[in-house]
């Protein structure tokens, strides 16, 4: 690897880790607020709903942006920019496909899930973070 590889490299790593320190950051901040914002009660809806997104998430994005990520790289490394455009649409396709899936899901299926989750009251909840599947499944 040359040496410009090497400092191109080192220096989208370093990128990378400070953005997921700054993430987790301001996660560590906005938790404070919220626990005195929504007390005892609502905390325990609130974690409900988050539990219920974050499985969505994890089953719609978990390994997925990888692998489109390496067919794609592989099709521009060899010059198959067609086949990288259509691997790209397809990828917006699925992704566009899950997260409506999932926010229909956490949206009409509130209730079932804060029933399964022995926590009723938080269906609320689930339907507003619904939306958040959608979004977070496009970025991905």
């Amino acid at each position: 690897m040359s040496k410009e590889k090497k400092q191109s490299f080192m220096g989208g790593a370093a990128i990378l880790a400070s953005a997921v320190v700054i993430v987790k950051l301001i996660g560590a901040v906005y938790k404070v607020p919220l626990n005195n914002i929504l007390g005892e009660v609502g905390k325990t809806y609130f974690d409900t709903a988050y539990l219920i997104y974050n499985f969505l998430n994890i089953v719609a994005t978990a390994g997925l942006p990888l692998a489109i990520s390496k067919l794609t790289s592989q099709a521009h490394t060899q010059g198959r920019e067609n086949e990288k455009r259509k691997i790209f649409r397809t990828a917006i396709w699925l992704f566009f496909g899950l997260g409506v899936a999932g926010s229909l899901l956490m949206f009409f299926g509130a209730d079932q899930l804060a029933a399964f989750e022995a926590n009723p009251m938080a269906a609320q909840a689930i339907r507003a973070l619904a939306p958040a599947v959608f979004c977070v499944c496009l970025l991905a």
